[in-house]
Order: structure tokens, then C-alpha cells, then sequence
């Protein structure tokens, strides 16, 4: 991969709905925060300081003793719609597609791994795809990360370990977040908080369905560990894990007895949405995913058979503003992405 065009069409790992127990674990994330030694932590550093960082990751990165093949993109080459379209492909976090200068973007030639230079740290280093193996992806973002540790000298202490801009990530800088859609669970709420509130010596965080400072929206459900200091790897992996199987296994379980007496209100909400989709002509994108959720919950306790699952699975990214306006080639208005959005999920929905 080359140029940031290319990423337009390319297919979104943690979208295929191919990993392990994919049917409810959307994507696993995993997360590393690194910052170089002698220099500030970019909230504090100057811009020359900035982009003295930037040029030493780039000199790693073009090199190709780390990530080969690897795309190294500094923020200045792109445009705000250009940052949306990788914020909506989870490659890069919010704060940081609101910047324009001093940091870059890196990206491996599956889109699978992508490295953030001068968003909160000096290195945010990602794995994503899709279910839940996580053991992969930390084998992926712990091999990344040795090489750049044998290149980059790490801010490092002996007592706290990696030394991070948010106290929370410092010892391992580990974060690992699973995406989980629990459509059937959120029908009895009192039951899925007390699942969510089970005791994990890490501790545990659940977000929305766009990450920290998010509601939820279409019964999907960000979780991750909240602490990172005085654990090692392994142990917030296996933490995570354990935890999120249970939700899994509760998960299917709740789907098979609403399949054994359908309940005349889900099917309702189903068949409902349905209407919703196959009729409206607006349509914003926070709409999209709780009719999402609906439908989705409808295929897959067999109430639905017209729709395929993963037609409706991608349509989770192309109803987002930057991939809707790029599909239509043009600027749309917020009302003409309404529009537009409608018409697009009754196309490729063959509604």
C-alpha cells in the first residue's frame, strides 16, 4: 500500500465476521502506549520537539526493519475527510483525527496494525480484527513493539515500568478492548449490568459503540481493562478473556431461548425495523446501528433469511459520513447524508 486512496477500497479486517465467536464479539483490540526517552510527552513538547519525533519513527519505518511494507503517513498529507475515513475504520482514535500537524499515521499493508505518532503518546500502537482472538493479536503488537524497542530507546522505569502521558496506562501500557453485541442480553438490562459489574481483579470499563465518552448504541458494547500498572500481559489477557467468554456463553445461550418462544414484542422491534429501513427516506448513522441491532438479532434467531449478515455487517462503516460522502464522490450536507445514507442501506439490502 502506497497511497491513501487505496484504503477506500480495501476490505475491513475487523469487519469480515470470520474470528472466533465473531457472532458476538465483533472485534478484539489491542492496544500498546510507548513514549521515547528525553522527550516530553506530546501534550508538553514544543513542535520542534514533535517533529523531531515524528522524523526518528519515520526513519524506523521507511528503513523497513519494522513493519515491511508498512504506509507512513504524516498528518500533514491529510485531509479532514481523510482522517474521518480512519477514525471510522478504528485506525485512529477521535482526538487524534482532529489534528492536522505534528504526528503521523502508520499503517501495515492488511490495515490490520496501525501506529499512531504524537496522539496522547509518542507511539499507540493498535492490532484489530475481527472476534475474539486476542492471543494473536498480542503475539502481532508484541513483535512490533520488541523491534521498535531494539531501534527507539523507551521511557522506562524500573518501579512503574512504561511510562505513559495517562497514569492509568503506566506499567505494561496495555489496553485490550473487545466489541461485543449482546442483543439478547439487553433485553433483561438488570441482568447484563450484573454481568458487566462480576468481579475482574484488573477492573473493568464498558463504553459505547464509539469508545470512551460514548452511550451505547444498538446493543454493542465496548469492554476493556481499566488498569495496567502492577500486571503483567498475560494476566490482562487472560482476565479479559475469562470475563468476556462468560458474556459469550450467556449471550447464545439468551439467543437460544428467545428462539425457542419468540416473544411477540421481539419480534415486533425485529419486523419493525425492517419497515423502518425498507421505508424511511432519512436516515442518520446512530439509526442505522440501533436498526442494525434489530436486524441483526432477526438473522440470527432465523426470523430473517432475506438479508445476508454480512451485507448488513459492512454497512455498519459505509453508513458513516466520510465513507458515504466518498461513495457518492461528493460533499453531502448533514440532511443530504440522511438522504443519501436511506437510500444506500435499501440498495445494498435489496430492500
Amino acid at each position: 500500500m502506497s497511497d491513501i486512496n487505496e484504503i477506500w477500497e480495501m476490505p475491513v479486517p475487523w469487519l469480515s465476521g470470520q474470528g472466533i465467536h465473531s457472532d458476538v464479539a465483533l472485534a478484539g483490540r489491542m492496544r500498546l502506549a510507548r513514549n521515547l526517552e528525553n522527550y516530553p510527552f506530546p501534550h508538553h513538547a514544543s513542535e520542534d520537539k514533535l517533529e523531531e519525533i515524528v522524523t526518528r519513527i519515520q526513519d524506523v519505518i521507511t528503513s523497513q526493519t519494522v513493519l515491511p511494507e508498512a504506509t507512513f503517513i504524516p498528518l500533514q498529507r491529510l485531509s479532514l475527510s481523510e482522517r474521518q475515513m480512519l477514525l471510522e475504520r478504528r485506525l485512529i482514535s477521535p482526538e487524534f483525527a482532529q489534528r492536522s500537524s505534528h504526528g503521523a499515521v502508520v499503517l501495515d499493508r492488511q490495515c490490520r496494525i496501525s501506529l499512531m505518532v504524537n496522539e496522547e503518546d509518542h507511539i499507540r500502537l493498535q492490532a484489530l480484527d475481527a472476534g475474539m482472538n486476542l492471543d494473536l493479536l498480542w503475539e502481532q503488537v508484541h513483535r512490533v513493539d520488541m523491534d521498535l524497542g531494539k531501534v527507539l530507546d523507551y521511557a522506562f522505569s524500573e518501579e512503574f515500568g512504561s511510562l505513559t502521558s495517562c497514569p492509568t496506562n503506566t506499567g505494561t501500557g496495555l489496553r485490550i478492548s473487545i466489541l461485543m453485541y449482546l442483543p439478547a442480553l439487553a433485553l433483561d438490562e438488570g441482568n447484563l449490568e450484573a454481568i458487566f459489574h462480576q468481579a475482574n481483579p484488573a477492573g473493568l470499563t464498558v463504553r459505547g459503540f464509539y469508545g470512551e465518552g460514548s452511550d451505547v448504541v444498538g446493543n454493542i458494547y465496548q469492554i476493556s481493562n481499566k488498569l495496567t500498572l502492577g500486571w503483567t500481559e498475560f494476566r490482562l489477557l487472560e482476565d479479559l478473556l475469562k470475563i468476556a467468554s462468560q458474556i459469550v456463553d450467556k449471550e447464545q445461550d439468551a439467543r437460544r431461548k428467545l428462539m425457542e418462544n419468540r416473544h411477540i414484542d421481539v419480534e415486533d422491534k425485529i419486523f419493525r425495523s425492517l419497515g423502518l429501513l425498507e421505508r424511511a427516506r432519512k436516515l442518520s448513522s446512530r439509526e442505522f446501528i440501533e436498526q442494525y441491532a434489530n436486524l441483526m438479532l432477526g438473522i440470527l434467531i432465523g426470523l430473517i433469511t432475506e438479508i445476508e449478515p454480512q451485507a448488513l455487517h459492512e454497512l455498519i462503516l459505509w453508513v458513516q459520513p466520510a465513507h458515504l460522502q466518498w461513495q457518492y464522490g461528493k460533499d453531502l450536507s448533514p440532511v443530504e447524508r440522511d438522504v443519501y445514507r436511506a437510500e444506500m442501506v435499501r440498495t445494498k439490502l435489496g430492500l
